[in-house]
């Protein structure tokens, strides 16, 4: 075993690779992870390379690209959950900012497997009404490495997003940057801000989802 692989080993204890080699070995499509930031700039960055090196290290369909800061994010890391490789990347709008440590590491483990699956997670129903939307919709989750409520909103907005180009999901890790907890006046978490002017808290329901990106988009009264 080389030191690398060695290292990457040392991420997981053996019950958590063995439940990651079920989740990643057999994806059906390749996935790109993407993140900007330089690994020596913060532990978050650094952390967060090595998570994907190893997770590319370990899985055939699982690539990483990096790529330097760039002047559209305030927090970093960004990591970018695209579909594809190479030239041939295609990107969904999911992003994670920041390192995806704790319970968001299912998070992150679930982008992957719904890029892979190229949506097909999305209730049918769901599915009918996101074919309507055809204004932008931005999704801004505010969560931790600690909150399970998180996970389960990611998957929704996820799932959206891989579903309609309209859509696009930052998920953002609120412990690594206090500045966003002050932004955004955040009470308790999972913390759903759309489209800058509607928010969430706690684990909405589909239609609440769809009820409250109906408002976010409609002209704001004057």
């Amino acid at each position: 075993m080389s030191e690398e692989t060695a290292v990457y080993n040392d991420l997981f204890d053996e019950a958590m690779w063995a439940e990651l080699d079920n989740a990643l070995a057999n994806l059906p499509n390749p996935v790109q992870l993407l993140m900007y930031g330089f690994e020596d700039a913060s532990e978050g960055e650094g952390q967060t390379a090595v998570l994907c090196q190893a997770l590319a290290h370990r899985y055939e369909n699982i690539n990483f690209k990096q790529r330097p800061r760039r002047k559209a994010y305030n927090f970093y890391p960004v990591l970018a959950i695209n579909a594809g490789e190479g030239r041939n990347s295609v990107d969904y709008n999911v992003r994670i900012i920041g390192w995806p440590s704790g319970v968001q590491v299912t998070s992150l483990i679930t982008a992957i497997q719904i890029v892979a699956l190229q949506g097909q997670t999305v209730d049918p129903m769901i599915r009918v009404q996101l074919r309507k939307l055809t204004q932008d919709v931005q999704f801004e989750l505010l969560t931790d490495e600690a909150d399970e409520g998180g996970v389960l909103v990611a998957k929704k907005l996820i799932g959206m997003a891989v579903e309609n180009e309209h859509i696009k999901v930052y998920i953002v890790m609120v412990d690594q940057f206090a500045d966003a907890v002050v932004r955004y006046s955040v009470n308790s978490l999972p913390h759903l801000v759309i489209n800058g002017r509607v928010h969430l808290e706690g684990i909405p329901d589909d239609r609440t989802l769809i009820k409250h990106i109906a408002t976010a988009i409609r002209p704001a009264k004057n």
